[in-house]
């Protein structure tokens, strides 16, 4: 971007002190600034901001025009020319987050910790042509924590550890088709409740969306399809391999100005993780039915979410959304400790700039075998399932791009010990 800067202003002075001080009145000189601004070169805002400059040097009657301009401008067109596309095209973004967190776990076993944290992500985006894009991130986190990308500030000023956070190639064939391949944020509407949000998917993806009713009386609607195939744990020893699929309908409405209605219904499908050797799973929570070493239960979740958003209700422009979630393990033969469900209320919208604010409040229970353990909220009773309780969370931006925000859970299992374990974080996160 800084090479492209530099050039569209060498180029714009090149002209101006080549073509003598009525360059911009001159047809041959409009001729060649247009062609420059169709190919995509620069653009009228450069242009106008090259003009300014050069104006203000040439006010100073002993400014002389650089030695080899007319060189530098030549190279510079050329350097523009032999740009791929595809380097033009890519967009780097990332965030840094640190975090105080304190852990208090009443109890005989009970843990009570106080300690500082820290996130970093970094990655990329290119648009290799019009129908496909390339994206990877790197993160900090380990390997055998699916549920968090955090590094405890710890270890006498150790290094931390970077690994790959997702890599994957989206193709659209057509505008209501794409495919994803790789490691890759979640493709299905869900709240964080089953599926923690540092949690990043492998395997194979597809989406479909189509818009119905758009310029009708009708609410607009878009309905989307999704599925997927992701391999879990590839097995040498005889043993089937573990793998989850998942298919999903749903749709996004428009009520007017009023209101958005969203929702989707899922179905996960865990092939072959009956009996599966708890061993294997990493960061296995152990909240699950075991038999033995095995996993008592199998997984085959239906799970619809739904998110209803009021854009004004009270008239003082705050957004308020109800969100639900309900999650049956059809899996579970007695019908027995398979039920999950969350319920909450949001005021205000996701955090962007300066002096956005954005309240959530809401309660989540998870029975023992309701979904696989490895997977659900990891800050909610520790991860895992057989826990209940609720969590708030405030963010607030302090300027553009940075935010506070403060997060507080008080939980406690379902079956079992009744003690409540309490997690308070309070986190900067800076976003570039």
């Amino acid at each position: 971007m800084k090479v492209k800067i530099i050039g569209i202003g060498f180029l714009a002075i090149g002209l101006i002190l080549i073509s003598g001080p009525k360059v911009f009145a001159d047809q041959q000189a409009e001729i060649i600034l247009k062609a420059l601004i169709n190919k995509g070169i620069i653009t009228q805002d450069d242009i106008d901001n090259a003009a300014k400059e050069v104006k203000e040097v040439k006010t100073d009657k002993k400014a002389e025009a650089p030695e080899g301009i007319e060189e530098r401008v030549t190279a510079l067109e050329k350097n523009a020319k032999d740009t791929p596309k595809w380097v033009k095209n890519t967009e780097f973004s990332g965030d840094l987050r640190l975090r105080y967190e304190m852990i208090e776990k009443p109890g005989p076993s009970g843990e009570n910790d106080n300690r500082t944290r820290i996130r970093f992500r970094y990655g990329a985006k290119t648009k290799v042509n019009d129908q496909l894009k390339i994206g990877f991130g790197l993160a900090t986190g380990s390997s055998d924590a699916p549920t968090s990308t955090n590094q405890t500030l710890e270890q006498e000023f150790q290094s931390k550890v970077i690994w790959l956070n997702y890599a994957y190639a989206q193709y659209e064939p057509t505008k209501w088709l794409t495919l994803l391949g790789g490691k890759f944020e979640s493709p299905f509407f869900h709240t964080d409740m089953l599926w923690d949000s540092d949690i990043r998917f492998d395997g194979l993806a597809a989406k479909s969306k189509k818009t119905y009713f758009k310029g009708t009386k009708l609410p607009e609607t878009e309905l989307f399809l999704a599925g997927g195939y992701f391999p879990l744990d590839n097995n040498t020893a005889g043993e089937s391999d573990l793998v989850l699929s998942v298919f999903q309908v749903g749709e996004e409405m428009k009520i007017g100005e009023a209101a958005k209605l969203k929702s989707g219904l899922a179905y996960y499908n865990f092939h072959n993780i009956e009996g599966y050797s708890t061993g294997k799973l990493e960061e296995e929570k152990s909240t699950n039915t075991a038999i033995g070493s095995g996993i008592a239960e199998d997984f085959n979740v239906l799970s619809p979410t739904v998110e209803l958003t009021f854009n004004d209700p009270l008239g003082v422009g705050v957004p308020i959304t109800l969100i639900g979630e309900y999650a049956d393990n059809l899996g579970v033969l007695n019908d027995k400790n398979n039920d999950a469900w969350r319920a909450g209320v949001q005021f205000g919208k996701k955090v962007k700039k300066k002096s956005d604010w954005m309240v959530l409040g809401q309660y989540s229970r998870l029975e023992k075998d309701s979904f696989v353990d490895i997977f659900p909220d990891g800050d909610l009773n520790s991860g895992g399932t057989n826990a209940r309780g609720w969590e708030l969370i405030i963010d607030y931006g302090l300027v553009d791009n940075v935010l506070l925000g403060l997060d507080y859970y008080n939980s406690r299992v379902v079956s079992g010990a009744k003690d409540n374990d309490q997690v308070f974080e309070a986190d900067i996160v800076i976003k570039f």
